[in-house]
């Protein structure tokens, strides 16, 4: 089961949460992206990961930090299943829930790939302890708990990464990314340029370029092409339509 968290009060998107299993020889893995940051959990089983071409062991207890943009897959299955817990979290989210909380030096290690970090952490009790928590309320779908456990798990991983420099904007810059955001999205099939982003923004194009990637982990252009990636993987797996079809459905031209 998949479902996706919302605000009561804002209506923002919170977190989307679910479990997933894979078999051994059954399934094809491939390298993909996504516009979200994924907190991956090893249930159990055994295997390797592979993210940004970098490769480890995986067994259970396991969690995996995957950051907007960064390529990963599962390519090897060495025991009958493998069993995961997901968490998806929009890096508005990270910016807009816990800036308040957590020095924005360690928000940027969870949303920027370019910052170099330990994406798989592993005998950390604490950080576990709270991963299993989220499990047990996402059974129970305790939304109250979950809204108080996602932000303090983010909060105990958060703590294992060193300081960074850099900080994000004000809330301004926040609403500013996020209508650029939402352009892009509701703005797939067409044909778009930075200019067009910049104004649904009501940014500059440098202003653009400087709080979109410092927010988001991507630049606009980043994150309009894997947008469309994911997109065109939602139809193809969710309805007949031809691979032309979805081609122009998520503005591909060829």
């Amino acid at each position: 089961m998949k479902k996706t968290y919302y605000s009561e009060n804002s209506g923002n998107e919170l977190f989307t949460l679910f479990g997933s299993t894979k078999y051994r020889k059954r399934d094809v893995y491939r390298h993909h992206t996504h516009t979200q940051i994924e907190l991956g959990y090893i249930v159990e089983g055994t295997g390797e990961y592979v993210l940004e071409g970098k490769r480890f062991d995986i067994r259970a207890g396991d969690l995996f930090l995957v950051r907007p943009n960064e390529q990963h897959c599962v390519p090897t299955i060495t025991s009958d299943t493998l069993v995961s817990f997901n968490i998806h979290l929009s890096p508005l989210y990270i910016w807009r829930g816990l800036s308040d909380y957590i020095e924005a030096g360690r928000l940027n290690c969870l949303v920027r790939s370019d910052i170099a970090v330990s994406a798989r952490v592993r005998g950390n009790p604490e950080v576990i302890a709270l991963v299993e928590s989220v499990r047990a309320a996402f059974a129970e779908d305790d939304r109250f708990a979950l809204r108080r456990l996602v932000p303090t798990l983010l909060f105990e991983l958060a703590k294992t990464f060193p300081a960074t420099e850099g900080a994000v904007g004000s809330a301004l810059h926040l609403g500013d990314i996020r209508a650029a955001i939402r352009f892009i999205e509701e703005n797939l099939p067409e044909h778009m340029t930075l200019d067009d982003i910049a104004r649904a923004g009501n940014m500059s194009k440098s202003h653009l370029n400087e709080w979109f990637r410092t927010v988001t982990g991507m630049t606009p252009y980043e994150y309009l092409l894997v947008s469309r990636v994911e997109r065109a993987v939602e139809l193809l797996r969710a309805t007949d339509m031809t691979v032309l079809a979805v081609s122009e459905a998520c503005g591909f031209s060829n």
